[in-house]
């Protein structure tokens, strides 16, 4: 058997242990093994051999695919062991109790106040130090869920350690430690881990599937509307460009501004570009930009008093969409090929939509909360608005855990935020979460919670 030693046979005396990685490879070192005790004409009696075991006892140890660990029958005269009454019996059970002592850490420290009493110039008095050293010393060794459970803690919490993730924590402690399940256990620790849910980045596809509003009726009943700013200035100042886009027909307004111009302004850009030309839309999809919040629409709606006046026909709105519909401002002709043209566009829209879902599906997952959740909230979209902390890098990239109160639509959730955080609007998309598993409570730190004046939301109909 030399050739095939540690590589998948182990011998001692007139015992052989023949170990595999998968049944194919064992079947082909089981063969190998046998044909080489042929060709030396060695025998093994059938009665005493064992084919295909998942696990073996071999030399007073446990071998099974997990690693080598201590037979529990062995370690019972350990258990039950009662206290000594001499140095001899001290040095007895220190001798048995040492055979295993790479299964037990800090072994020499806990034996410490007995080996001290095995010394000549010592007097043997057995006392609360030495019995407290040997039930430690059982309870080392046979309460498994308590040691794991502090082994796990000290290997990825205490201040030595840097809360590494489960695959790398797992391959560190094997090299150590094992008990059934080890892995499984790493991973529920370290997902539990509060510390790590709020400091370390997603490696995974974002949540949520796409989720496309409907195609609208008529053209300039739906828009949507973005700021892209931080451009570089044009001769007139601007470095601002409000874009507004009629979600059926695809036009689109550019107007240049200011970054500084002040909500008059703006209101007033709205009502000539927008307003003025196709009336009120139906709906506005926007990213909640503060410049959009409630006291802008306040004010649009004082400055709409005066509309029917300033041009002659009232303001498209649900309530009087048939006195400004279309034919009582054009003749029936251009109606009728109008509407022949957005019905054509609505059915070439179709395709790209199912398109653009399947290709968006592909890069997302699908995840659902339910009422009553835990949840980790991302802080990048509050980046400049809202700060927890410490700056940069070090700063954490989610907090909470937060609970969820309501569903709101299909993937977006309304979360039971602090009174600190009461201006900021508490409905989010689903790829700004991820479930808690954490059984501690909210952990954000408010003595560094700053929270940027320019942030307001009042809940108002539009």
């Amino acid at each position: 058997c030399k050739p095939y030693l540690d590589k998948f046979v182990i011998v001692f005396i007139d015992d052989i242990l023949i170990y595999s990685k998968n049944k194919k490879e064992h079947k082909e070192h089981l063969r190998t093994v046998l044909k080489l005790l042929k060709k030396e004409e060695l025998y093994a009696m059938f009665s005493k051999c064992e084919f295909w075991i998942p696990k073996v006892q071999f030399l007073s140890h446990v071998i099974n695919s997990e690693g080598i660990h201590v037979d529990p029958a062995k370690i019972k005269s350990i258990k039950d062991w009662v206290s000594p009454k001499s140095p001899t019996e001290i040095r007895q059970f220190l001798g048995l109790a040492g055979y295993y002592r790479r299964f037990i850490e800090g072994f020499s420290k806990i034996a410490k106040p007995m080996t001290k009493l095995t010394q000549k110039k010592i007097k043997f008095e057995w006392g609360n130090k030495q019995e407290a050293a040997l039930k430690q010393g059982n309870w080392r060794t046979s309460k498994r869920k308590m040691l794991e459970t502090a082994i796990i803690h000290e290997s990825h919490k205490s201040k030595y350690s840097i809360h590494l993730g489960s695959d790398k924590m797992y391959q560190d402690m094997k090299k150590l430690y094992w008990w059934p399940n080890m892995k499984a256990d790493i991973a529920t620790y370290v997902r539990k881990c509060l510390t790590c849910a709020k400091v370390k980045a997603e490696h995974q596809r974002p949540s949520g599937l796409l989720v496309q509003p409907e195609i609208p009726v008529w053209k300039w009943d739906n828009i949507t509307m973005e700021f892209f700013i931080k451009l570089p200035k044009s001769p007139q100042g601007y470095n601002t460009i409000w874009v507004i886009v009629d979600r059926l027909t695809k036009s689109v307004i550019f107007t240049p501004m200011r970054e500084t111009d002040p909500l008059e302004k703006l209101e007033k850009l709205y009502l000539k570009e927008v307003v003025a030309r196709h009336g009120i839309p139906v709906s506005i999809i926007y990213d909640r930009d503060p410049k959009f919040e409630s006291r802008f629409w306040r004010t649009l709606q004082k400055a709409l008093a005066p509309f029917e006046a300033l041009y002659g026909r009232k303001c498209r709105s649900p309530v009087c969409w048939n006195e400004v519909g279309e034919f009582h401002l054009t003749g029936p002709e251009i109606v009728q090929e109008t509407t022949e043209k957005i019905i054509q566009i609505k059915q070439r829209m179709q395709a790209p939509r199912v398109r653009q879902k399947s290709y968006a599906d592909l890069k997302c997952k699908p995840i659902e909360f339910q009422v009553g959740d835990k949840v980790m909230h991302k802080v990048s979209p509050w980046k400049g608005v809202v700060r927890f902390g410490k700056r940069g890098k070090l700063s954490p990239r989610y907090v909470g855990p937060f609970k969820v109160l309501e569903i709101v639509g299909d993937v977006a959730y309304k979360l039971d935020l602090l009174e600190e955080l009461s201006r900021v609007h508490n409905t989010f998309h689903v790829s700004n979460l991820k479930k808690c598993h954490a059984d501690e409570p909210l952990a954000v730190p408010l003595d560094g919670l700053h929270v940027d004046d320019k942030v307001y939301f009042i809940e108002e109909p539009m």
